[in-house]
């Protein structure tokens, strides 16, 4: 679990559905998980996609859309 708090990011590699791979990010709502975004693969696809670069895009997307939920304290 640290780790994922660390990079950002969670990997599932077949525990919910046995032949897929996701990755996902959470978004917060003014500090609260809210929800993840999440990008599903099959598995056989793991050894050509860059997880890295894909982890690296969902993190910046959850973060887009934890600013665009967050209520400013100035608000």
């Amino acid at each position: 679990m640290d780790g994922v708090r660390v990079r950002g990011w969670a990997a599932g590699d077949g525990e919910r559905i046995p032949d897929a791979f996701g990755i996902a990010a959470a978004y917060f709502v003014d500090g609260v998980v809210a929800g993840s975004v999440t990008v599903t693969i099959p598995r056989f696809r793991v050894p050509e996609v860059d997880i890295d670069a894909v982890a690296e895009k969902i993190v910046h997307a959850a973060r887009e859309v934890t600013a665009l939920l967050t209520v400013s304290a100035s608000a």
